[in-house]
């Protein structure tokens, strides 16, 4: 698979819980899908993302520690069709561990674009199964990029 990532820990090195000091806070607006943006001021401490050139979507993690010495965590959807709405989760926590611990419960699945059949009322059962496998197919496929994309950004927070 030809997969672009890109990950970034302030000048590497530098734990999550001491982010230095002397980096000025910059204020960010994090836009939520169906909820007020999240706005705050704090320095980013990494960003993950993965691009695969042709593939209908893609995922960006954000970890933030805000001026008030929490954290924030965000993960982005993005749709490469441009009909499709891309999608944004921000949540804040206390503590780093908080962080990892909600990531890691994100169901990546929950912002898959699901196609309605509504007007298809002559479906047969045949039929309702195979999409019932497609929607469990595209659901696996989602969860197991995002899963690539925590597996590398923890491995980098770890080191």
């Amino acid at each position: 698979m030809n997969q672009i990532s890109a990950f970034e820990l302030q000048e590497s090195g530098i734990e999550p819980d001491s982010a230095p000091a002397t980096m000025p806070p910059m204020q960010y607006k994090i836009m939520r899908t169906g909820q007020r943006p999240l706005v705050f001021d704090g320095i980013e401490l990494c960003m993950a993302m993965n691009f695969i050139p042709g593939a209908p979507y893609w995922f960006e993690i954000n970890i933030y520690r805000t001026a008030s010495q929490h954290f924030v965590a965000a993960v982005k959807t993005f749709f490469s069709d441009e009909n499709a709405r891309d999608r944004a989760k921000a949540w804040e926590f206390e503590t780093f561990d908080e962080v990892v611990e909600a990531l890691e419960a994100y169901d990546a699945a929950s912002d898959m674009r699901v196609d309605s059949f509504a007007d298809e009322t002559d479906l047969s059962a045949l039929e309702l199964a195979a999409l019932g496998y497609s929607l469990m197919a595209k659901a696996k496929a989602a969860r197991d990029q995002y899963s690539g994309l925590m597996g590398e950004i923890l491995h980098e927070v770890d080191a």
